[in-house]
């Protein structure tokens, strides 16, 4: 039996010379070896020592017999000094050296390759076998140590032709763990194998064998198509070869590492994998006596279920009636009491709710009660899988879409499951009856795990709760979903907060969460209280994406159902600035909870002074007199579970910017200095959500009516957008800064920046083309289409033009381009509807609107908002069915104002909106034609 060698302690080395390199050094100096020229201390030395007297040995060992000791310390001890990491440099020169003295060595002592002398007693045999253990231990070793340094060797360790074939025999890992006479040797090249298909996938995506027949020339990637297909061929011939127990159950793990890795999708081995797959010899093995070689073919059933994207044939074969016997025998498994097995069953079927939900929902009366014991099982990779069993078969589940304002469209391929995972048709939704057994007799338990990996696990299971399951529960039965939330918000393990902060930003959407005051209410304190207090950044990220979902929630169903909306938005004000925002993704949180919050907040409220200090005390000291706890809950409603206050002497303050006492200012002065601050972050993602936030607080329709006292603020937003709409590197953020700048209904909440907006308008549009990104030159159209439609805007908002004295200088300059625009704009339009609406709310998966990273279709013109993003970076682009909807908007909206085929009646309604400008842009050019002729007059006639 192979066992990887155990990490063990430099100082082990002193028998190989690592108290005295100077020892190994005139060994090399001896023989007329130089040292390559890259060394940097005794450790770096002492393995390129090593690894010079590695290749020597190999070579003398085969005519010399006396050097065989000294080459099996130099093995072993670079064996713990590779394994070490100390000094090791694996660069072309080393990994090609070490492979090549590694070949050597396979078939030392076996009658591919006899020895100096024959081998004839059994220590002379045991010694022999040792040193091909130890070279295939070493490749194993220097691949985990580096394994991205070994990809260019695969060429030499595996096989591209005739692995299965007696003669001839090539030097390769599949010769060894085919042919080689000694089991623990094949052990070892099963484990080589494994470690170097680990994490293979980006790699093995080159692969190709369309191209075989090509004489003259072989690309890489057909090469390695090849290779692959042989070691399918050679593992399949492997299974069906090896008598032992142990070496059947490795190769078996072998081929699901294999299969794991593999782009079936490309290749043509698919058909010759799914007979091997199918094959009665290979569905013996899942009942095989020994538990070991069971858990292994079930594992690699289990990765052929599971594969990023679907085997050819394999749906077929899930469907099937012979698939269905098998899997029905393998229900018993549950049951077993060796947890390998049980183990590996209950990870079979997770993999199987991603393929053929519907066999899961019709077997669920005999799979539930399995479950149910196994939660409570000791060991807990049983644990495990059924919390991944869980996981797969409620991931499925497509959530609703409220066709309300807010966020984006989930992402489903963010979400785990395939496309092919889609596909269930009238079974794709859980019943509410299974989604009840789930919660209160599985998750129930394991949100007390002592793993803290399982418990996070545990809470991700509850995001994918969707709203129409929750509108089946009873009042009774959701207070208790909450409680159990808010009980272990405050767990020891920053994972599991992180994974609750996740599930409440997702509920928040749900209307009898975010319509009920007292849910809102303890939702507010309990992620106050956590911004407030936690220390680790990804906890955070989620906390100010969670608090930004509930800005946004409330935006969408407008308060309703609260009966004191300031002090909900005062609670949510204090408790977005509450806490550190030295993260970018925290930033484009916080920025975007200001911005819905200051779109749905009243005039009244926005003017008012804002003491941060005095606030968030209020906010975390819910039992004080005139607080939250005591005017939200006198409506007659009552919560079982207490609030969560915070840890006394917490600093709720806002530090000044300029390092001096901050003088009191109103909320509207806050929100948007913050989101001015935004426009300037070096970070893409919070300039975007900055033009975002900033568009959403200056559409308050509430400002409409107090705009003369809020113009001066409004103005200094409108400068900074100016700004970013000309010279941000981004062209997403350019977009959102154009729709931005239109979000104004009135003249009055423009100010004094009205001519500045229309100067940076007309001046972006002469640069929109000026990019050395090409990225972002993807994407000229769709702000030049923006800008179009945020110059339509501004001659809406002005008004006669003959009574803004402001622009007449600037129109002037401007006369002859803004006449084509206007030309460009009639000639391209089409049916004209009002702004479209934006997106519907957040999936659970997402966490802040940013701009997309990657390249757009030059003819996709962005919506009023896009909210789709990632929890892991805080923000990502938008969804494919983000896009799509994206375009449709566009086409409603701007886009279809500058397509082709126009309808005349648009025509004229532009003409219309147009004609006070066209009037004046003529009335200016013949003015200036006037002029021109007087003082050509005046010239000739001098």
């Amino acid at each position: 039996m192979y066992v990887p060698p155990k990490k063990s302690s430099f100082a082990g080395l002193s028998a190989s010379s690592r108290a005295d390199v100077s020892a190994i050094n005139a060994v090399l100096r001896g023989r007329g070896i130089a040292l390559p020229p890259e060394r940097s201390g005794e450790q770096k030395e002492l393995f390129l020592s090593m690894m010079t007297l590695l290749a020597i040995h190999a070579n003398a060992v085969f005519s010399d017999p006396t050097v065989l000791p000294e080459l099996m310390a130099l093995m072993q001890g670079l064996n713990i000094v590779i394994g070490e990491g100390k000094g090791t440099v694996f660069d072309d020169h080393t990994t090609s050296m070490l492979v090549t003295a590694v070949r050597r060595l396979l078939f030392y002592g076996t009658d591919l390759a006899p020895a100096a002398r024959p081998a004839r007693d059994a220590a002379t045999k045991n010694t022999e076998a040792d040193v091909r253990n130890t070279a295939v231990q070493l490749v194993a070793t220097s691949v985990r140590s580096n394994h991205k340094a070994f990809v260019s060797q695969w060429v030499h360790l595996l096989p591209d032709h005739a692995a299965t074939s007696p003669r001839p025999f090539t030097p390769t890992l599949f010769t060894v763990l085919l042919y080689d006479p000694v089991p623990r040797v094949r052990s070892a090249a099963y484990f080589a194998v494994s470690v170097l298909l680990e994490d293979s996938r980006p790699y093995l995506q080159q692969a190709d064998d369309s191209n075989r027949a090509s004489a003259s020339f072989t690309a890489y990637s057909t090469r390695l198509g090849c290779m692959l297909a042989e070691m399918h061929r050679a593992l399949a011939f492997a299974v069906f070869r090896e008598n032992s127990p142990h070496l059947l159950s490795m190769c078996l793990k072998t081929v699901a590492t294999l299969v794991t890795n593999t782009p079936f999708y490309k290749l043509q081995l698919s058909a010759e994998f799914m007979q091997f797959f199918t094959s009665e010899q290979l569905a013996t093995l899942l009942f095989h006596q020994d538990r070991g070689v069971r858990a292994s073919a079930i594992c690699l059933y289990a990765a052929a279920f599971s594969t990023a994207k679907p085997i050819p044939g394999m749906q077929e074969y899930i469907t099937s009636a012979k698939a269905e016997q098998l899997l029905d025998r393998l229900l018993g498994n549950l049951l077993e009491p060796s947890a390998g097995p049980k183990a590996e069953t209950v990870r079979l079927f997770a993999s199987l709710a991603l393929r053929n939900r519907p066999y899961v929902i019709r077997k669920w009366p005999e799979l539930f009660p399995s479950l149910k014991l196994m939660v409570r099982d000791k060991e807990s990779t049983v644990r495990h899988g059924v919390l991944t069993f869980i996981q797969n078969y409620t991931e499925n589940e497509e959530p609703e879409l409220s066709t309300a304002a807010g966020g984006g469209a989930p992402d489903e391929d963010e979400g785990g499951g395939p496309p092919a995972a889609k596909e269930g048709g009238p079974l794709r939704r859980i019943p509410s009856e299974q989604w009840r057994d789930i919660l209160d007799h599985i998750l129930s338990l394991s949100v007390a795990d002592p793993l803290q990996s399982l418990r996070a696990a545990t809470f991700a299971c509850y995001a994918h709760l969707t709203g129409d399951t929750v509108a089946d529960f009873q009042p009774e039965e959701i207070e208790l979903l909450l409680r159990r939330m808010l009980t272990h918000i405050t767990d020891e393990t920053a994972a599991v907060r992180s994974s609750i902060c996740k599930v409440l930003g997702g509920w928040i959407y749900f209307p009898y969460i975010c319509e009920n005051p007292v849910y809102v209410s303890d939702l507010i304190l309990a992620l106050s209280t956590l911004m407030a207090r936690e220390e680790v950044l990804h906890a955070r990220v989620r906390g100010a994406w969670a608090l930004a979902n509930m800005c946004d929630a409330l935006r969408i169903s407008q308060f309703r159902g609260i009966p004191a909306p300031e002090q909900v938005c005062s609670a949510l004000l204090t408790a977005s600035l509450t806490g550190s925002r030295e993260s970018y993704k925290v930033k484009c949180n916080v920025v975007r909870a200001l911005g819905n919050l200051g779109h749905s907040a009243s005039a009244s409220w926005l003017l008012q002074p804002f003491d941060m200090a005095r606030e968030a005390q209020t906010l975390l000291s819910p039992k004080r007199k005139g607080s939250m706890e005591v005017n939200w809950r006198a409506v007659g409603q009552h919560s079982s579970y207490s609030p969560i206050t915070a840890t006394p002497g917490a600093n709720f303050s806002v530090p000044p910017r300029g390092g001096s006492p901050a003088p009191m200012y109103s909320r509207l002065h806050t929100m948007l200095t913050e989101l001015v601050a935004a426009l300037s972050d070096a970070n893409v993602k919070v300039r975007w959500n900055g033009c975002y936030g900033i568009g959403k607080v200056i559409s308050n329709p509430c400002l409409v009516h107090v705009a003369e006292a809020v113009a001066s603020l409004t103005a200094t937003a409108m400068q900074s957008m100016c700004t970013a709409i000309q010279c941000d590197p981004n062209f997403k953020v350019r977009i959102q800064a154009s729709q931005a700048l239109a979000a104004p209904k009135v003249r009055a909440l423009y100010g004094s920046s009205l001519s500045a907006v229309w100067t940076a308008v007309i001046l972006a549009l002469k640069v929109v083309h000026v990019t050395d990104d090409l990225d972002q030159f993807k994407l000229k159209n769709t702000l030049k289409n923006q800008l179009f439609l945020t110059l339509r805007h501004l001659i809406e908002v002005s008004g006669p033009i003959a009574a803004e004295l402001s622009l007449h200088d600037l129109l002037g300059a401007h006369s002859a381009y803004l006449s084509s625009t206007l030309d460009a704009i009639e000639e391209a339009s089409g049916p004209l509807q009002p702004t479209p609406p934006p997106h519907p709310p957040l999936h659970p998966t997402a966490l802040s609107p940013t701009p997309a990273a990657g390249g757009t279709s030059s003819s996709v013109v962005l919506p009023t908002s896009c909210d789709s993003s990632s929890v892991g970076s805080g923000g990502v682009a938008p969804t494919p069915e983000c896009s799509s909807q994206c375009a449709e908007n566009a086409r409603g909206s701007c886009g279809g104002a500058l397509s082709e085929g126009s309808a005349p009646d648009n025509v004229l309604l532009l003409r219309s909106e147009f004609a006070d400008l066209r009037a004046f842009l003529e009335g200016h050019h013949a003015h200036s034609s006037t002029l021109t002729g007087a003082d050509t007059a005046a010239q000739e006639g001098t």
